[in-house]
C-alpha cells in the first residue's frame, strides 16, 4: 500500500470482538476497502485510492475471498510498477516462476520488486497463533484498543500522537487509549466498575464495599498511592487496580496494555 500523509479523511473501524487472526485482516482490509471507495467517490482521479483499493482486493484474494481485480485498469494509472501488479497477479495464480522473473526484471526501478524477487525465500515459516477469545474479552466486553474510532465511542479526542475514547456498556465505563511514535503502536485499555453486580468477577475476588482488609489479609506485594481519605491500591502480578474511600473499596479497575 501507498501513503498520502495528506489525506483528510478518519478513518470509521469498528471494534470486532472475537475474531481469528485471518477475520480480523480480512475485516480491516474490508474497513480500508471502504475508505479508498470513499475517496474514489469524493475525486474520480484520485489514483493513489484506485492502487490502494486494487491491493487490499489482491490481498483478500490471497486470503481465500473471491474478488474481481481488474489489473489493465489499475495498469493504466501513472506511477504504479507492472512488475508489482503482474508479479502478484502470477503468484496468486500458483504461476511462480513467471512471478519471480517478472520482479526480477523490475527490480533495479522498484525497490519492492528487488525484494520480492526472493518471495519465497522472505515467506515466513510459522503459522500466527489464533486468536482466542480469552485474549481481549473481560466482562464480555471487547479490550482490543488499536482500531477504536469516534464511531464507537461517547467520546473521542485525535491529539497529536495518540487517541482516547471513552464509552458506557452496560454500567461499565471504558477507557481506550493508542497512540504511534516512530512507527511503534502501543494501546490500553481499562474498565471502570462502580457497582456491585455479581456478573462482574475478577481473579481475586474484592469487589466494591469490600473492606481495604480483605486485599492487604490476601495480598502482600502492592502498590498503594494515597490522597486525603482515598486510596488506590494496584495488587502487583495482576492487572486490577482498587479505589478506597475511608477504607472501603468504591470502584475497581480492570486494565490491559498492547
Amino acid at each position: 500500500f501507498k501513503l498520502d500523509v495528506n489525506s483528510r479523511l478518519v478513518s470509521q473501524s469498528s471494534t470486532r470482538g472475537y475474531m481469528s487472526t485471518s477475520e480480523r485482516a480480512k475485516s480491516l482490509l474490508h474497513d480500508a476497502q471502504k475508505e479508498f471507495e470513499k475517496s474514489i467517490h469524493l475525486d474520480p482521479d484520485y489514483s493513489l485510492a484506485k492502487e490502494n483499493l486494487y491491493y487490499s482486493q489482491l490481498v483478500l484474494a490471497f486470503l481465500g475471498e473471491t474478488q474481481s481485480l481488474n489489473t489493465d485498469e489499475i495498469l493504466e494509472l501513472e506511477n504504479v510498477c507492472s512488475g508489482c501488479v503482474n508479479g502478484c497477479n502470477y503468484i496468486l495464480n500458483n504461476k511462480y516462476g513467471k512471478a519471480k522473473s517478472t520482479f526480477k526484471n523490475h527490480s533495479s526501478k522498484c525497490i519492492k520488486c528487488k525484494v520480492n524477487q526472493d518471495f519465497k525465500k522472505n515467506t515466513l515459516e510459522f503459522t500466527l497463533p489464533e486468536k482466542t477469545k480469552e485474549d481481549d474479552l473481560f466482562n464480555d466486553i471487547d479490550m482490543f484498543c488499536f482500531d477504536f474510532s469516534l464511531t464507537d465511542s461517547d467520546f473521542y479526542e485525535k491529539l497529536t500522537v495518540s487517541s482516547v475514547g471513552v464509552e458506557t456498556v452496560n454500567d461499565i465505563k471504558v477507557y481506550r487509549l493508542k497512540r504511534r511514535i516512530k512507527g511503534k503502536r502501543t494501546c490500553v485499555g481499562i474498565q471502570e466498575i462502580a457497582s456491585k453486580n455479581e456478573a462482574y468477577e475478577n481473579s481475586v475476588g474484592i469487589y466494591v464495599n469490600d473492606p481495604e482488609s480483605k486485599i492487604l489479609e490476601h495480598y502482600k506485594q502492592i502498590r498503594r498511592i494515597d490522597a486525603s481519605s482515598q486510596s488506590y491500591i494496584t495488587i502487583l502480578g495482576t492487572n486490577l487496580t482498587f479505589l478506597l474511600i475511608d477504607g472501603v473499596v468504591k470502584k475497581w479497575f480492570y486494565f490491559i496494555e498492547m
